[in-house]
């Protein structure tokens, strides 16, 4: 059983290679016999049949598809779509059977499918669901009107029928009582412009305009190899065009949540700021929305600055009091409870004055002889959606410099910014950056022991982390040897992932995947690097792989090359990067390419290279491990739950002659003219700020 399209792709990708490998025939169940369900088994049997005919392989293993419908085929459609697409089938030299009036009663452990006629369709490769939409089980439970199949019911207004008046739902979700029509999506997406006027209706106290919707609908349904079969009321058609003319309104539609939402979000701030310049009065929704927000709306036409920008103590005082019945953080001397996700080194004795007392800075004891002390801070602004996730990710990218040394962090100070909003959103809004930040701070060994929080346009992060580490473990920068293989932890591709999703031309799986990976702690990489002797290490961050390597390099004065073909990338990242999506660190990156030996003469002839140069948020590890260590420290890193981790190059020779100034300007020539032209050709397109 599949439930997301994700799943999907891998299962069926993973299930051709076993077909193929075992010579047998794949057969799949598609239960429900509506638009999708149809849709899904006609493409998915054309898909098929065209992976078999491009492997060359035998007509004997012709895929079999089974649509099973619990009444007729299509019975919202016409009798002649009916007809139609049984017909189509019929055409598929018997590659598709279609099972109507039956339906599914159980499903054996085998995956053999047994009908309510006693019928049993032998074992199934898969199968898959696309039944009638249903209600979820939690609107029972919400004490609002519902309809005989569960949903929310709503009247012309698309508000509550018989419930609060405050209450409106929109979608598939809910059922217009006085309208009654198909979970279709063409009539969802028709109810947002009236919902969004009702909405400020209710607000404002001005009359609410009813939702009609119309009375048929245009229905086209692809069947896989370029064909359509449409139908308006009566009418039904079939052709090559009416599929181009599908594909042009679907992708019409999509372009409206990518592209086109920034267009529409850019539209949004023009007029706003046309109404805010044309009059002084704030607009209705503020006035109907009390004093708060009218407050608001006038303290907001100018805020102070210097140490009036903080945020009030009341909002601190109650966000520190949620995170500690939270359990995430802990604050004084007398409060050494223990948090989750502690990793057991954290030495809270060495904390005298912490965040819960009244004075003005924390004191922290000294660390015993024959270790040091590590400062860093990092701080940068939002580029996510949800504030509990960027906190974690703000936290692990401070982290970064701290294990990258060796050491192990101790105390943390943060600073916030939280844009100006009403005191319960600036609050939520804060509560939900440090609630992700103390996590993994917390899971570091750490204690945040102070911070300082303003008022700002948008959300920022940032921490100073002070650690602690023994003069014998520090990795330097300058430490790497000429016997050494260069170990890279993660994979890269976060900025430009992450400047493509800021204009809406990223995939989702590939932001998901992109967050997921800056969400993971480079503690355990530290110590698997220490542990098999490395000497120099880097987090990988804003100056991109080759920018941190390039100061390893001078520092170590050794001449390294680079394997393009290991470089570990995050899914969809090369795809962004084709594209030209780009973060405005790119071009200054790409100058340091010259420290590559082997740039010149292998790397830059291959269209890949620019993901080197990429900035990285909460970047992995890149450290220099003896050579008879190196395949082993990789093994133990992918054991940690380091996937990519992977030997990405190696230090070829010590360059005596790297520090002199003559070399030193060859270099910088070098850099500025013929490599920074090249560089310069090949990074041409538009920058996104990330």
């Amino acid at each position: 059983l599949v439930n997301s399209i994700e799943n999907l792709i891998s299962k069926f990708r993973n299930k051709e290679k076993q077909q193929v490998q075992n010579g047998g025939i794949m057969k799949v169940s598609v239960v429900g016999g509506g638009a999708g369900g149809v849709e899904i088994a006609f493409s998915l049997q054309y898909r098929l049949e065209q992976e078999r005919q491009a492997l060359g392989l035998p007509e004997s293993m012709k895929a079999q598809i089974t649509l099973i419908c619990s009444s007729v085929l299509l019975s919202s459609s016409t009798s002649q779509a009916q007809t139609i697409f049984r017909r189509l089938a019929s055409e598929r030299d018997s590659c598709m059977q279609i099972v109507e009036g039956d339906r599914v009663v159980q499903v054996l452990p085998d995956r053999s499918l047994v009908l309510a006629s006693g019928r049993v369709l032998p074992s199934q490769d898969e199968v898959l669901w696309c039944t009638q939409a249903g209600a979820a089980p939690w609107l029972a439970g919400t004490g609002l009107p519902t309809d005989a199949m569960g949903f929310l019911a709503v009247d012309e207004y698309l508000r509550s029928d018989g419930g609060p008046a405050e209450v409106f739902a929109a979608g598939d979700v809910a059922s217009c009582t006085p309208y009654p029509r198909p979970k279709a999506g063409v009539y969802a997406v028709r109810q947002g412009p009236p919902l969004a006027y009702n909405l400020r209706a209710s607000l404002t106290g001005e009359p609410l305009r009813p939702f009609i919707p119309q009375t048929t609908n245009l229905s086209l349904l692809t069947t896989g190899e370029r064909y359509c079969v449409g139908t308006k009321g009566w009418l039904t058609l079939e052709g090559k065009w009416l599929w181009s003319y599908k594909d042009y309104i679907d992708r019409t539609f999509m372009h409206k949540y990518g592209e086109g939402l920034i267009d529409m979000q850019d539209k949004m701030m023009k007029a706003a700021e046309r109404h805010s310049s044309a009059s002084s009065e704030p607009p209705s929704a503020y006035q109907a929305a009390g004093v708060e927000a009218l407050t608001l709306f006038a303290e907001s036409k100018m805020r102070c600055g210097g140490c009036g920008s903080k945020v009030g103590s009341d909002v601190l005082s109650r966000v520190l009091s949620r995170l500690r019945q939270e359990g995430l953080m802990s604050g004084s001397s007398n409060d050494r409870q223990s948090l989750p996700g502690d990793s057991g080194n954290r030495d809270d004795s060495a904390i005298v004055i912490g965040l819960d007392d009244p004075d003005d800075a924390a004191l922290v004891r000294p660390p015993p002889p024959g270790s040091l002390l590590i400062h860093t801070v990092d701080f940068f602004r939002t580029f996510c959606s949800d504030p509990f996730i960027f906190g974690k990710i703000a936290a692990n990218h401070a982290l970064g410099d701290c294990y990258a040394m060796g050491g192990q962090p101790s105390t943390a100070l943060a600073m916030t910014v939280v844009p100006l909003a009403a005191e319960g959103k600036m609050e939520e809004e804060l509560f939900q950056m440090m609630a992700g930040a103390s996590q993994i701070i917390s899971e570091a060994g750490c204690q945040i022991v102070g911070g300082h929080t303003v008022e700002g346009e948008e959300a920022s992060l940032g921490f100073t982390i002070n650690g602690v580490v023994q003069e014998t473990d520090v990795m330097r920068k300058s430490g790497l040897r000429s016997d050494q293989a260069l170990v890279l932890t993660k994979a890269l591709g976060t900025g430009t992932i992450m400047a493509a999703a800021m204009k809406g031309r990223a995939k989702g799986r590939w932001v998901v995947g992109a967050l997921s990976s800056m969400q993971q702690s480079s503690k355990a990489a530290a110590h698997i690097l220490q542990l098999h002797g490395s000497s120099s290490c880097t987090d990988v961050t804003g100056f991109g792989l080759v920018g941190h390597l390039a100061e390893m390099v001078k520092a170590s004065q050794v001449r390294v090359e680079i394997d393009m073909a290991k470089i570990p990338v995050l899914q969809g990242a090369y795809e962004c990067l084709k594209a030209g999506q780009l973060s405005s660190m790119h071009k200054n990156n790409a100058t340091a390419v010259s420290v590559v030996s082997n740039f010149e003469s292998e790397l830059r002839f291959d269209e890949r290279w620019p993901i080197l140069v990429d900035p990285q948020t909460a970047g992995g590890m890149l450290a220099g491990v003896p050579l008879d260590q190196a395949d082993i420290c990789v093994e133990s890193l992918r054991a940690a739950g380091y996937a990519d981790a992977v030997v990405i190059g190696f230090v070829t020779s010590h360059d005596e002659d790297y520090g002199s100034q003559e070399h030193s300007q060859i270099q910088h020539e070098t850099s500025n003219r013929g490599r920074r032209k090249s560089v310069e050709n090949a990074i041409t397109v538009k920058t996104t700020c990330v």
